[in-house]
């Protein structure tokens, strides 16, 4: 079985899972390092993922999109198989204390309104999307809180500090803890997700979880999840004047966000939580077990060897 997961992963890794030859065992897994097909910098990368596509048994992606993308290069005799991401409740217990601490040192004055995201800070995650987007709101109260790490965190230290968005940028850093995920995401009022491009992303699922009203891109999966008006509220990706306008509306409208607050931690509680994506691989893992072994019995040899891993 073959799990299609985008894990950020170096090279390291992938060798480290790859050296395990897959037709010396039942199974194996392999996690996509980098997704950017058609760029030539990620040429390797996407190799190395048809290669292991070629191999598997079957292949599970965690989102629709995410299948879209993958049957574009999957023999047609690997079975492909949706297993749809979902939040982890034991590892987003929030500390009451530390989140009125956060709450306190992020907010410039007492009546600010909390906007964040959280992820690893590129270009096509949108952070200094949301800063703009929260200067072209109108809304004096809500402030931008920028959640992760990553190569464009010194450029957009370097925009907070810019005269139009001082006092409406925070940037915690260093300072913020990838154990205390759930208290900054308590911490918020709002959580806004300006990604680009996405498959299904945990940070949503996460923040709708950790009490938050949610605006986001309407990209991959999100809108599945996310309902417009129902659930949060969606814009196009890169538009920040519509990015602009949904923080705008949940911040003016404090009966909006709270309904759209008790909605979206009701939906990921129903759909997508742990425990509905545990039986869900259980499940697979039975289904797969049992059809190898009926090959098995039916062939009476040993699985086909993988093929030949691609050359650097």
């Amino acid at each position: 079985a073959l799990s299609m997961q985008n894990a950020h992963s170096d090279e390291f890794q992938i060798f480290k899972t790859l050296g395990k030859t897959v037709s010396r065992h039942e199974c194996a897994f392999y996690k996509i390092s980098k997704r950017k097909w058609g760029d030539k910098r990620y040429g390797f990368y996407e190799a190395v993922d048809r290669w292991c596509v070629r191999s598997a048994d079957e292949v599970w992606v965690p989102s629709e999109s995410g299948a879209r993308d993958v049957r574009r290069y999957l023999p047609s005799r690997v079975p492909l198989r949706v297993l749809v991401n979902a939040a982890e409740p034991h590892h987003l217990q929030s500390d009451p204390r530390r989140v009125s601490e956060l709450r306190e040192a992020m907010k410039p004055r007492p009546d600010s309104l909390l906007v964040g995201t959280l992820g690893r800070m590129a270009w096509a995650k949108g952070h200094a999307l949301l800063a703009e987007a929260v200067v072209k709101s109108g809304c004096d109260r809500l402030v931008a809180v920028l959640l992760g790490f990553g190569d464009e965190m010194e450029t957009l230290q370097q925009m907070a500090r810019q005269p139009e968005y001082q006092g409406r940028v925070v940037i915690p850093g260093a300072d913020a803890s990838i154990n205390e995920t759930a208290d900054y995401l308590e911490a918020l009022d709002i959580f806004c997700f300006p990604s680009l491009q996405e498959s299904l992303p945990l940070a949503v699922l996460e923040a709708m979880y950790c009490n938050n009203a949610v605006a986001a891109s309407a990209t991959g999966d999100i809108p599945l999840v996310l309902e417009d008006d129902q659930h949060g509220l969606l814009f196009p990706p890169g538009d920040v004047d519509a990015m602009a306008a949904c923080l705008r509306r949940l911040a003016t409208d404090d009966a909006f966000r709270e309904t759209m607050r008790d909605r979206a931690k009701a939906r990921v509680l129903s759909n997508y939580c742990a425990p509905r994506y545990a039986k869900d691989v259980e499940d697979a893992w039975i289904s797969v077990a049992a059809a190898r072994a009926g090959d098995d019995a039916t062939t009476g040899s040993d699985p086909t060897p993988a093929a030949a891993a691609p050359t650097r």
